[in-house]
């Protein structure tokens, strides 16, 4: 009889029990079966249809493109034209690509399937894929493969096994008392028959052929994949050089052990930064398997390397290639076989055979997507779907409506998932925070009042001291406030400025600093509430200095007084009567007088120095004429009504597209943002990139010159880091830097 379908047998099933179909031949049953196969066909369309109304089981097979007509455009486009008016979408983001990328494949399943043990038949797909695939990359593949890293009879040496018996450490000074060395744990993995055998070895220059096998059978079965080699062994272990290779794995597989290594550091930005890249390390799965026997055979090649005069009997490296590596050649190599021949054959795909006419005319026999789906479907575990990260970002933006698109959090999801950042992984996360939304447009306003004069009681009416700020906004801001001290005439020496003090007479705060300040210090009371002095932050009290909206009438106060000679202060034994002659600068005999009165005739006030009292007060007016202030206040004026959305230049999975320069996102995220903003609000969209160059600069002081030129130290070397930044209007995708042309604006 000829094989039927369900349904054609059901068709059967359903005849009165008299009627005996096995009697009407093959004929009747290849009738029947026509209607059974339309049956099927029916079914599976229905169910097509159902899965099709959601984002989680909708296909795209044969679109092309949301912009196609009606009768091309897959099942998310469908659905995605029910979302795109209330929310938007760039070309970019309801494009497919045939092309493989990062995400595509699970590395480590491709890897097994495309190199099979045992090899697989001639005439089968994955023996005519291997023959159209380089030879270094069927190289790289080999060398990935597990039964790579397992160890064979002929590498066990008698020096290996004379370093089993005396378990002598592999890195110097890694031994502790509580944990053996590898060397001792390799032994006590070791069975008993093979420990007995090793035992009884007497150090002869070839090692006996049923103790190499033994002690390479037990290495593959009790060490290669031993989860605890690396765990119980990592301070010997990290006496080696381990290599990128193995540090990938190492991240990879004991993720738990290194957090908690890693929270442990002290210095919080090197903490911060070995926590991101491992949050960025692509984790193992579980178990582990494969993978924890390249890293078990990479750590004991380094703990017993081969070296040709030390260690001769040592493990000799399989090179044995990372994940990264073999992902790579992967991806290259599968995106060169999408432009191939095609690779669709009946024999290989009888379950494409009734769908394969009508996807190659869908596909108007574009190769590259027919081969695509022929990947997809030879290997379905480990391919995804091409239309996989269109699905991931139609879901995306879904939640993005749910949760509110017009809002701060909203606006950023809405531009990361048009630029193809949807997931919830560390890495995106970080990607999002990327993007910075600065609301009300600031835009900084310099006020300036030269030689203004502090505030004094003496001089109450004084209409140089009246700093007046007008906040134009409708909010209470923080502006940055620097003034600069000059102080002229000679008297400046015996006079102490101290105490000095900002104060809005509109509100009454108060910015107090208790220190005494001298000629052309510079004095800066920043917006964030920090005070500098000379770029030197300064203890104060009272915070950041607030505006309310409006006027706001500020001044500057501070005490004065002569340098006094005060009991229980002043060393009397220190004061000096001299002359014009004495040089405090370069006498060393004087440096110890600083900070103490000089009683110079003809020049000292000795009615001043006062013993009993206090003398600190505000200038008095001959005072004032000898002092002024160079005052700046910079605030920011904030437009109601307005927000700029900032993205770096390079955030995104969507590569430029020569043939489609306006397709890429950024010339579209400006009119999507425009579509979910609220009503009456204006906002713009601006890209920005990094350009990072590292200078290497030095400062040396000169050596003095000595009696002994030999007690000359060497000379003092003192790094600096800088940073420029250069802000260009052009863009970046379409002007050219080494011509004249100048910038697009």
């Amino acid at each position: 009889m000829t094989q039927i379908t369900g349904k054609t047998h059901a068709i059967i099933q359903r005849l009165p029990h008299f009627y005996a179909a096995e009697d009407a031949g093959d004929l009747f049953v290849k009738f029947v079966d026509f209607f059974g196969h339309s049956l099927e066909h029916g079914e599976i369309d229905a169910l097509r249809v159902l899965r099709a109304h959601h984002v989680e089981t909708a296909d795209n097979v044969g679109s092309r493109g949301y912009t196609a007509p009606a009768e091309q455009r897959g099942d998310l486009d469908k659905i995605f034209g029910l979302y795109l008016e209330a929310i938007g979408g760039t070309t970019e983001l309801v494009k497919m690509s045939p092309r493989f990328s990062t995400r595509s494949l699970d590395v480590r399943r491709l890897a097994v399937l495309l190199h099979p043990t045992p090899p697989p038949p001639p005439d089968s797909f994955v023996a005519a894929l291997q023959r159209r695939l380089k030879p270094s990359v069927l190289d790289l593949l080999d060398r990935y493969a597990v039964n790579n890293a397992w160890f064979v009879s002929t590498e066990m040496k008698p020096g290996f096994a004379i370093a089993l018996l005396r378990g002598s450490s592999t890195a110097p000074g890694a031994r502790t008392d509580s944990q053996p060395t590898i060397a001792a744990y390799l032994h006590k993995r070791l069975s008993a028959r093979t420990r007995q055998m090793l035992d009884a070895y007497t150090g002869a220059a070839r090692l006996p052929a049923r103790l190499a096998s033994a002690l390479s059978y037990d290495l593959n079965r009790n060490v290669l994949r031993d989860p605890g080699l690396y765990r119980k062994h990592a301070a010997e272990f990290e006496q080696h050089d381990l290599g990128t290779t193995i540090w990938a794995l190492l991240r990879s597989l004991y993720r738990r052990l290194l957090r908690e290594r890693y929270s442990a550091e002290n210095d919080l930005a090197k903490r911060a930064s070995l926590l991101a890249y491992l949050d960025e390390t692509e984790p193992a799965p579980t178990p582990p398997g494969p993978d924890l026997v390249r890293l078990n055979r990479l750590l004991l090649e380094r703990a017993f390397a081969y070296d040709e005069q030390a260690r001769p009997w040592g493990f000799t490296p399989r090179h044995i290639p990372a994940l990264d590596e073999v992902r790579t050649a992967l991806i290259g190599e599968l995106n060169r076989l999408l432009t191939g021949p095609e690779l669709y054959r009946q024999v290989w795909f009888p379950e494409l055979a009734d769908d394969y006419p009508a996807l190659r005319k869908r596909y108007h026999n574009a190769p590259e997507w027919l081969n695509r789906l022929v990947f997809e479907e030879a290997f379905p575990t480990a391919i995804e779907k091409s239309y996989k990260p269109y699905q991931e970002r139609l879901r995306g933006l879904i939640q993005v409506l749910r949760r509110g698109a017009s809002t701060r959090d909203g606006i950023v999801a809405l531009v990361a998932a048009n630029l193809g950042i949807v997931d919830d992984t560390p890495a995106a996360r970080r990607q999002r925070q990327r993007i910075r939304i600065e609301e009300f447009a600031p835009e900084r306003q310099s006020l300036s009042f030269p030689n203004a004069q502090p505030y004094s009681r003496f001089l109450p009416h004084n209409p140089r001291t009246a700093i007046r700020v007008t906040n134009p906004n409708l909010a209470e801001v923080t502006p940055d406030v620097q003034f600069v001290v000059h102080v002229t005439g000679g008297e400046h020496v015996q006079m102490l400025l101290v105490r000095w003090s900002l104060i809005n007479r509109t509100t009454g705060q108060m910015l107090h600093y208790k220190g005494e300040l001298h000629r052309d210090d510079r004095v800066t009371f920043s917006g964030d509430g920090e005070m500098r002095i000379n770029g030197v932050p300064t203890e104060f009290s009272g915070g950041a200095l607030r505006l309310p909206p409006g006027e706001s009438l500020l001044e500057i106060e501070v005490l004065t007084g002569f340098r006094a000679a005060r009991l229980d202060f002043a060393a009397y034994g220190l004061t000096l009567f001299g002359d014009d002659s004495m040089d405090t600068e370069t006498d060393p005999d004087l440096e110890a007088t600083a900070g103490v009165a000089l009683g110079i005739f003809d020049q000292s006030v000795f009615d001043a120095v006062i013993f009993d009292r206090n003398p600190l007060d505000h200038l008095e007016p001959e005072q004032l004429d000898l002092l002024s202030l160079d005052v700046e206040v910079n605030l920011e004026l904030l437009t109601p009504g307005y927000f700029q959305v900032t993205v770096p230049w390079d955030l995104g999975d969507f590569p430029a597209d020569a043939a489609d320069p306006a397709g890429h996102p950024r010339n579209q995220i400006q009119g999507i943002i425009d579509k979910v903003r609220a009503a009456g609000v204006f906002a713009t969209v601006s890209y920005e990139q990094t350009f990072a160059e590292v200078h290497d600069l030095s400062e040396v002081a000169p050596t003095p010159i000595l009696e002994r030129p030999e007690q000359a130290g060497p000379a003092a070397a003192v790094a600096h880091d800088m940073a420029d930044r250069l802000v260009l209007t052009g863009r970046m995708d379409y002007t050219c830097f080494d011509s004249f042309n100048g910038f697009d604006v």
